[in-house]
């Protein structure tokens, strides 16, 4: 694990210089200046809370601290089990949670409020109408949404319609 991480610096590092990122920010699902990835371990549902803490959790905060704006992507219910060490990952700033198929965001809003609730910002997608139902509920500072459209008319619509309700 050791070597994982030191690996993962260096890479991140020739990433972000051959890319120029310090010209131009970083691209993920967002913008930033300081850095910005989505850090995973679709692995975790298969694991116990004690192998996470020992060999995810220090990894992923190595790889939280080099980029700087990290956002963990989650995925699927059997990897909840890890939701205190998720909580308490240092330099995690925001959670992307990827439900089982079938399953839609709106059915997991009590979770989304947790994760605020711990300090973390949650990145919601979904259909404009889910979203607009899971708003009210939701703290605007600490979320992104990601709305399902097709034209921009639409996103136009959402985005007056965010303005109006936030």
């Amino acid at each position: 694990m050791l070597d994982a991480r030191r690996v993962f610096c260096e890479a991140w590092d020739m990433v972000r210089r051959e890319g120029r990122m310090d010209e131009r920010g970083y691209v993920g699902d967002g913008f930033s200046m300081e850095g910005m990835s989505e850090l995973a371990c679709d692995f975790s549902a298969l694991i116990s809370p004690e192998m996470f803490r020992r060999w995810v959790r220090p990894a992923l905060e190595v790889e939280a601290s080099v980029v700087r704006h990290a956002i963990f992507h989650w995925d699927g219910p059997r990897a909840l089990v890890h939701f205190d060490e998720v909580m308490a990952m240092k330099g995690i700033h925001s959670v992307s949670y990827v439900p089982d198929p079938g399953e839609r965001h709106i059915q997991y809003l009590d979770l989304f409020k947790c994760v605020q609730a711990c300090g973390k910002a949650v990145h919601i997608w979904g259909e404009v109408e889910e979203i607009k139902l899971m708003h009210p509920e939701l703290d605007p500072a600490r979320v992104m949404y990601r709305p399902a459209v097709q034209t921009r008319a639409e996103l136009d619509e959402f985005l007056a319609w965010l303005v109006r309700h936030t």
